[in-house]
């Protein structure tokens, strides 16, 4: 087939897969992945037995039935190999759980939930699309071929009301205003379009679950055990019982009981940003569980994952910060590593260099770490690249060798019909049933097509170079780039070349990427050749060359020896590690028996310890368990699982505690002491005010420089309802170990147990009484500011004004940084700026004192030395400008 030269089939330098049996040994970062994104309902019909659950006919306006697609038939077409083929390395699957029974009519007709957005019970699997088992069998099915899952969750709206349905009760959601979409406001606090009651997910007062929804659960005899895990969940974590908190449980359940391995989440900006940091700590825990319970089933130790549906975050000129429908907020703050982008399938029109330069500098350098995911076509808008399907090649080569994530909508890489006519409307048009009959032909549109986006999906998915890689041009004739990856763990490198069929067939430059004698795979052809005097030879009849190294199953070499580093909980007084051999269930060979060894205090820190693990020869990384205990005092972790250096951090208390890995130090890290920390609590209803008294546990004592009893009245937190904080200073010669603080009401007879805290955290109580407990946690667990903690150095008056005031004409790069950036200051005119930066505690840390510029882009750099968080504060003109700056 004959390709013009800017449709081309890419030519690509790139290894070829000859077997997908090593799935699970598939190097994967997110950055790189393929998520196919998929409407159970209209993709395969596994179990027509199911067809016709809850009474639900098909009898709705056309394409808003439930028409068969379920889980079932994704599991079949799993197990046919259709999605390795594909190249895909994780599906997102519309929500599964159980959505409201009925119909309603938006306009067209009757219209039925079929494309689960509609909630109706967040605990239970919609039976027209299958049962708990058919779920746990489709997670594992995937798993099982190096396939993630991706569940789409909503937490801004429940199903319409409807005749067939309960309804939820007033103290759950809001039926009105309707959401005018003008700015927060008129977006947050709203039904998002009439008859879709909305979520009160702001709100923290407690309330009971609905009867009909106890009653429900009764029927189907599974009452108690729901109530039991509420009750555990919120003992566990100190959250009201407020409506986002049993949803929040209900969705990570998901990840905990079947292993889940992240969350599409809808309707981001509908829901206060806070929210969102909340579910993103449930999810980590979550999954966290479960990888720990289920060793032998889990594809990787990626923690938990989340991208948001930000209606028209417009990447390339929004970056970090969502600017759109007058708010300003950056949702990568706010548990996000990727947010699905709105701009790509308008950017697709542009030639390849254009598309590709601008998404490496945009995820290479302006979003600070994070990823966005691309799409041409999804589910609701039919502003969609090729609408008509008349360049289905030239999409599938623009996505899928474009940097960072992509995301192909069911049936893009078959042609499926955007345009199907029989009086389909608005986004039905866009939502027709999967057309896998249609590639019976194997010369059909949808054969052909399918086969394109097969060569590079796959040739995408064994190389993390495609999406994650720094994007080079090489040479514009023949169009030529390279890609390359490295990140300390992982390391990889490709070679795409374009042109026309035919242009290919001599021997290739391969810009000394390989040595001489390296063996390469053209991923297109399929054909090999070996590098000679830095040229490779693949004789190929296309326009598209995918070449590179072979990958063999083994392209990460498992480590001899790693470090594991774990925070020692408050309560501990000391911490030992156990390790052991999860293959025989005994001590690891050269370490000792229970409770294992004394870990190292980590150097420049007072609460990090660590312990090497040395591998015995024979034993493989991924058999090594670990429990860390306080010897043998009654406390320890769960079973943990770790195959290279990571950092543990506690996120509960008690006999047997759960807790995070990470990567990196996720806080209080070595080197960034300091004589000052701030705590805070939430002050409980029953109290008019709230003090701290802080004492020296050693003397048993008021602390230096403190106030007596009661002690010192706590500030209250800005955007917060009842959180309040205290800054410790500490005395000369004081550890923060030895320091104790008692909240309480002043003398009005009301106080908490003695506490104890080292480091920042927050206070939330979770009783009553004279004398009263609670917990503590290192994040704002709940009714968190939205610009938590803006610094003492800013005044009152900047701080009303930051809402109004904040704009993203200035830029900080990168962030997070490693504490070297600049501030990027756009001036249309001739103007003076001042630039201020302050710390966490609201301490002025840089001053850059005022000094008149020209107009133009002003870059300022800035040093910081300790990570943590930051803010900036811009003075120039009648203009005030604050933002924050994440230092690593």
């Amino acid at each position: 087939m004959k390709t013009t030269k800017f449709l081309t089939i890419l030519c690509v330098l790139f290894t070829y897969i000859t077997s997908l049996g090593q799935s699970r040994d598939i190097p994967f970062v997110w950055e790189n992945a393929t998520v196919y994104f998929v409407l159970t309902d209209r993709f395969e019909n596994g179990d027509p037995s199911n067809d016709f659950s809850y009474g639900r006919q098909q009898d709705g306006a056309p394409l808003r039935s439930y028409l068969g697609g379920d889980l079932q038939g994704l599991i079949n077409k799993i197990n046919e190999g259709y999605f390795d083929d594909l190249g895909v390395s994780a599906i997102w699957l519309t929500p599964p759980y159980e959505n409201i029974h009925g119909a309603t009519d938006e306009g067209p007709g009757k219209n039925y939930a079929f494309h689960g957005y509609w909630a109706k019970d967040w605990t239970a699997i919609d039976r027209n699309l299958g049962t708990e088992t058919t779920f746990q069998t489709l997670v594992d099915t995937a798993h099982d071929h190096g396939i993630r899952i991706v569940m789409d969750v909503v937490l801004n709206h429940v199903g319409p009301d409807n005749p067939d349905d309960e309804s939820w009760p007033s103290d759950w959601v809001r039926r009105d205003p309707d959401c005018n979409f003008n700015g927060p406001q008129g977006t947050i606090p709203c039904e998002l379009v009439a008859n879709l009651p909305d979520i009160l997910t702001e709100s923290n007062t407690p309330v009971n679950l609905p009867q009909w929804l106890l009653d429900k659960w009764e029927n189907e005899g599974r009452k108690d055990q729901e109530l039991a895990e509420l009750d555990a969940f919120f003992n566990r974590t100190g959250y009201p019982r407020a409506p986002r908190f049993y949803i929040i449980k209900w969705l990570t359940d998901y990840v905990r009981d079947y292993g889940v391995d992240g969350f599409r989440v809808d309707t981001v900006k509908h829901v206060e940003e806070s929210v969102w940091t909340e579910l993103k700590t449930e999810g980590l825990i979550a999954l966290q569980d479960w990888k720990g319970n289920n060793p032998q089933k889990k594809v990787d130790d990626q923690p938990f994952w989340m991208t948001g549906e930000v209606f028209n975050y417009f990447a390339l000129g929004m970056q970090r910060v969502f600017n759109g429908d007058g708010f300003n907020v950056d949702y990568y703050n706010n548990g996000y590593e990727n947010l699905i982008n709105f701009d790509f399938r308008f950017v697709a029109n542009q030639g390849l260099e254009s598309i590709f330069s601008s998404y490496n500098n945009l995820l290479q350098n302006q979003l600070g770490g994070a990823s966005v995911m691309n799409f041409l076509a999804n589910h609701d808008t039919a502003e969609v690249f090729d609408i008509n399907r008349t360049r289905t090649f030239e999409a599938g080569t623009k996505l899928l060798l474009s940097p960072s994530t992509a995301q192909i909508y069911y049936g893009d890489e078959t042609a499926r019909t955007l345009t199907p006519g029989g009086g389909a409307t608005g986004d039905a048009t866009l939502r027709s049933f999967m057309n896998f009959g249609d590639l019976s032909n194997p010369n059909s549109l949808a054969s052909l097509t399918l086969l394109h986006h097969q060569k590079i999906g796959r040739f995408r998915r064994e190389h993390v170079s495609v999406g994650a890689g720094v994007h080079t041009k090489l040479q514009d004739t023949p169009y030529t780039f390279k890609r390359e990856f490295d990140n300390g763990v992982l390391s990889d490198k490709s070679l795409v070349y374009t042109g026309n069929d035919g242009d290919f067939q001599n021997a290739l430059n391969v810009f000394n990427l390989w040595p001489d004698g390296t063996e390469l795979t053209d991923y297109f052809s399929g054909n090999t050749a070996t590098v000679t005097n830095n040229t490779a030879d693949f004789n190929s009849p296309f326009g598209l060359v995918l070449i590179g190294e072979a990958f063999d199953g083994n392209s990460v070499t498992p480590p001899s020896s790693f470090t594991v580093r774990a925070k020692k909980p408050l309560d501990w007084n000391e911490l030992d590690i156990y390790v052991y051999n999860t293959a025989t269930n005994s001590v690891l060979s050269g370490t000792n028996g229970w409770p294992g060894q004394s870990m190292t205090p980590v150097s420049g820190s007072t609460v990090w310890y660590e312990y090497e693990i040395n591998v015995p020869t024979g034993v493989s990384t991924n058999q090594i368990g670990i429990v860390f205990n306080n010897g043998n005092n009654g406390s320890q972790s769960v079973d943990l699982f770790r195959d290279k250096d990571g950092w543990f951090e506690f996120t509960s208390g008690g006999a047997l505690r759960n807790g995070t890995w990470s990567d990196v130090c996720p806080s209080d890290c070595p080197g960034t002491s300091t004589n000052t920390y701030r705590i805070y609590a939430h002050q409980p209803n029953d109290w008019n005010t709230i003090f701290a008294y802080t004492f020296n546990t050693t003397q048993n004592g008021v602390l230096s420089g403190t106030p007596n009893w009661p002690g010192l009245q706590m500030t209250a937190l800005p955007d917060t309802a009842n959180w309040y904080f205290y800054d410790i200073t500490l005395p000369t010669g004081v550890s923060s170990s030895e320091i104790g603080i008692v909240f309480n009401n002043g003398n009005n007879g009301s106080q908490s147990v003695d506490l104890f805290r080292d480091r920042e955290g927050w206070f939330n109580f979770t009783s009553g009484g004279a004398m009263r407990n609670g917990t503590w946690n290192d994040t704002c667990p709940f009714d968190c500011p939205t610009r938590s903690n803006v610094p003492d150095g800013i005044s009152v008056d900047d701080i009303k004004d930051i809402s109004t005031v904040l704009k993203s004409k200035i830029i900080t790069y990168p962030n997070p940084s490693d504490g070297n950036g600049v501030i990027a200051i756009p001036l249309e005119e001739k103007e003076a700026i001042t630039v201020m930066i302050y710390d966490s505690y609201g301490r002025m840390v840089k001053e850059y004192k005022s000094k008149e510029f020209d107009a133009g882009t002003v870059v300022i750099d800035y040093h910081l030395t300790t990570s943590g968080l930051y803010f900036y504060k811009v003075v120039y003109g009648s203009e005030i400008e604050v933002g924050k700056i994440l230092v690593k």
